[in-house]
């Protein structure tokens, strides 16, 4: 195997992920892109190489080479920028050569047809990043933005360079046509363009619509309207495109969260300071549930990361819809809102599934194992493996160790699940959530979402289908996979034998 296929692999691991895990604080996500950059880094994918003459055997071996090399650096770079993003964390890959000749490289006699929609992506990562650098440049405020900018016309400036790169790369991608590319990919690629397109307009409005509710209430009405519109468009490519034509079933877990924050801005746009704006605002709770639904529909279970996110913004949708035109939140009891778990440490007390999510526990009995897309069953219930969970060496919370002076350390028995208190969604969220309108990831209510866990101001935990959620993810969790037999245990393991 060469080097730079075992960047490949983490980043294959990064897209789609790697079997189920025990704890919310074992979703390896952002580690496991982290690998891949780090592992690139040491073998020095971000340093130009030239290309070999000539028309021999190994001149073309060697050239393939470099480009499988920089192929991997580009796919570092541009996951970077995207997952950085998505979870309000700050990047890795800074921009080198490789970086910003990706407009001509895939123009190279050594490139391949679908070479254009990779250096199509980094042009985009490039555009956006440079617009989030700028508007976090600032020195006034603690959180880094600006404060003392002209935000209408810093933003109509980015705009203008995210119009320039969709005229620009519409154009490349249909010429790749005649290089022998599908009608389909080049259907979904322009699909996907214009979706990125669209939100990369949400994202950087609302920056723009947030300091227009601090500090120029005069450019509320043209903010809101280019957000409103964008998260529309949006919403739309998505129920009206993607969905239905069969391009979302097999979409890595990043877009599903894309998708969810693009709609996520709908339901913030209803609130008292833009009534004049919006004409029916039951449209746009109709809107976000129906994109909920279709999430729904593209998952394999119910505990699929799309049908997770489905229950997420479905409880958004309730706690909005249960606010009183007043803007007085009603009773939240009545809702069916599902509730995610924060840093406790106690069992649960219904299996996990394959994908990495907990199932709801409502105190009663556990239910038998549900059948697997083959037809199939489980062949073992959790419940009479707990105690091989009991040595479980994971990492080492507060509420775990008893006795520090000892070695190993003596670990104090997990508290009993009913006496532990839930942590609802507004819990999670936080008290701002709703009175920002940044994107999640760029205000302190909400971090993000990725891998079925939500991250928020007031903990993090798993999104479960039913109002009651498990009690605080903890160690001796059981193993989620019923039927699953590659876990995050065999995972370090394979790669512990590979090395001795």
């Amino acid at each position: 195997m060469s080097q730079h296929q075992i960047v490949q692999a983490y980043l294959l691991l990064f897209l789609w992920g790697i079997g189920p895990v025990e704890r919310f604080e074992q979703e390896r996500t952002w580690t496991i892109l982290g690998l891949a950059i780090r592992v690139g880094t040491d073998i020095n994918l971000h340093r130009k190489i030239p290309y070999a003459e000539g028309d021999t055997p190994d001149a073309k071996a060697t050239n393939l080479e470099i480009r499988n090399r920089e192929r991997a650096w580009l796919l570092c770079y541009v996951l970077d920028r995207s997952f950085s993003a998505q979870m309000g964390k700050p990047h890795s890959v800074k921009e080198d050569f490789i970086i910003r000749t990706a407009n001509k490289w895939w123009q190279h006699p050594h490139a391949l047809p679908l070479d254009v929609g990779l250096a199509a992506y980094v042009d985009y990562q490039r555009t956006l990043s440079r617009a989030l650098d700028f508007l976090y440049s600032g020195t006034s405020a603690p959180s880094g933005l600006q404060i003392d900018c002209d935000y209408l016309m810093v933003i109509k400036t980015f705009e203008t360079q995210l119009t320039s790169w969709g005229e620009d790369w519409s154009f490349h991608s249909r010429m790749a046509v005649s290089h022998g590319v599908l009608d389909r990919i080049i259907e979904y690629r322009g699909l996907i363009a214009q979706f990125y397109y669209h939100y990369a307009n949400v994202v950087i409005n609302s920056f723009g619509l947030q300091n227009a509710l601090e500090r120029s209430p005069t450019d509320i009405a043209h903010f809101f309207g280019r957000c409103h519109s964008a998260a529309v468009s949006c919403a739309r490519l998505v129920k009206e495109e993607l969905a239905p034509k069969g391009y979302m079933r097999y979409s890595p877990d990043s877009h599903f969260v894309l998708f969810s924050y693009a709609v996520l801005t709908l339901l913030k746009l209803i609130r008292p300071e833009f009534r004049a704006f919006i004409q029916n605002e039951d449209s746009i709770l109709t809107l976000v549930g129906e994109v909920a639904d279709l999430f729904d529909e593209m998952a394999v279970n119910q505990y699929h990361t799309p049908a997770l996110y489905s229950t997420f913004l479905r409880a958004l949708v309730s706690s909005k819809a249960g606010q009183t035109r007043d803007g007085t939140p009603a009773p939240s009891g009545d809702h069916d809102v599902p509730t995610a778990n924060g840093d406790g440490d106690a069992p649960m007390q219904e299996p996990p599934t394959s994908n990495g999510t907990h199932p709801p526990t409502d105190g009663a009995a556990p239910p038998p194992p549900a059948p697997h897309s083959d037809g199939g069953s489980a062949a073992m219930n959790p419940w009479n493996n707990l105690n091989a969970f009991n040595n479980y060496s994971g990492e080492i919370g507060p509420t775990q160790v008893q006795d520090l002076s000892t070695f190993p350390p003596t670990f104090a028995s997990p508290p009993d699940p009913n006496e532990y208190p839930l942590f609802s969604m507004d819990n999670i969220l936080g008290d701002g959530f709703w009175d920002s309108v940044l994107m999640p990831g760029y205000n302190n209510s909400f971090e993000g979402l990725s891998g079925g866990f939500v991250y928020g101001a007031g903990g993090s935990g798993f999104i479960t289908p039913k109002r009651t959620s498990p009690v605080a993810s903890g160690a001796n969790s059981p193993l989620r996979g019923l039927n699953h037999q590659f876990t995050p245990s065999q995972f370090n393991t394979a790669f512990k034998s590979g090395t001795s």
